[in-house]
């Protein structure tokens, strides 16, 4: 009880195990226990506390309590299908996870969805979120729920181009229009007069 946070001791001994130790120890929110078989000093007995000691405080300068993930944080998208077009889906931690790692401690997160998320609402419960450490361990879990999704712009019809008709053609059009309507006078002026020939 000596150490700096010890909070649980438990000597032992067998005639196969030796000498045995088992303690505990917490310092700014991290619990770590050591366990020390058959310790191999000329001491035995004093030995097992020196190796306990050595262990406690590797651990104590190694590893520290961390939040992994905060509630509320964005842990990722997801595209879901809407009532008129896709959206995106914002993925965020329900809860928090923390737990004791190694201080350079290389993490992983996994995001498993549930199915049928395409209508959550925010804040709705649509999978979990799981931390790994670089050996696979399970760290902690938490819930994820929805942070709302962002649809896609419903598209609009791509309107049919008006015909653009320039000055020149215009007049063309006029000039045309009236050619005719001189050729159509001209036709009739003549079938009059052969029709007046034709009485006489």
């Amino acid at each position: 009880y000596l150490y700096e946070g010890a909070c649980g001791i438990k000597t032992g001994r067998t005639s196969e195990a030796g000498f045995c130790l088992a303690s505990a120890a917490e310092r700014d929110g991290v619990s770590l226990i050591a366990i020390v078989l058959g310790a191999s000093r000329e001491d035995e007995r004093l030995g097992s506390f020196v190796d306990s000691i050595s262990l406690l405080d590797w651990g104590f300068e190694h590893c520290e309590r961390k939040t992994l993930v905060a509630a509320g944080e964005n842990l990722g998208t997801q595209r879901v299908k809407g009532e008129v077009t896709d959206g995106t889906m914002t993925l965020k931690a329900a809860e928090d996870i923390s737990a004791v790692v190694l201080k350079d401690a290389f993490l992983s997160t996994e995001l498993c969805l549930d199915d049928g998320i395409d209508a959550a609402a925010p804040g709705d419960e649509v999978g979990e979120c799981i931390i790994y450490d670089e050996n696979g361990t399970e760290l902690g879990t938490a819930a994820l729920v929805s942070g709302g999704t962002e649809y896609d712009p419903v598209p609009t019809p791509t309107p049919t181009p008006t015909p653009v008709v320039s000055d020149d053609m215009r007049l063309a059009s006029l000039v045309l229009g009236i050619l005719f309507a001189a050729a159509a006078a001209v036709v009739i002026v003549v079938l009059i007069i052969k029709n007046r020939k034709g009485e006489r």
